[in-house]
């Protein structure tokens, strides 16, 4: 970036601003993972690992509160 300096007898000063170069260098951000990737990844290591299960979790915590609150 050049910056000239130009001074005529008006009282005025001018400024010339030049680039070296008229590139633009432009970065956009790329999510590797988005929320449904992650769910299942998390689910599927689990799942593999610890033998967890998200249906037999909710199949539990469903039977839990009809036990709790729907009593025969």
């Amino acid at each position: 970036m050049q910056l000239l300096f130009q001074h005529n007898k008006t009282r005025s000063i001018y400024f010339n601003i030049f680039y070296g170069s008229t590139a633009v260098i432009s970065y956009a951000e790329v999510d590797l993972y988005d929320f449904g990737t992650i769910v299942g990844a998390v689910g599927g290591s689990l799942g593999l690992f610890l033998g967890f299960s998200c249906f037999e979790c909710g199949r539990w915590l469903i039977d839990m509160a009809c036990r709790t609150f729907c009593p025969k």
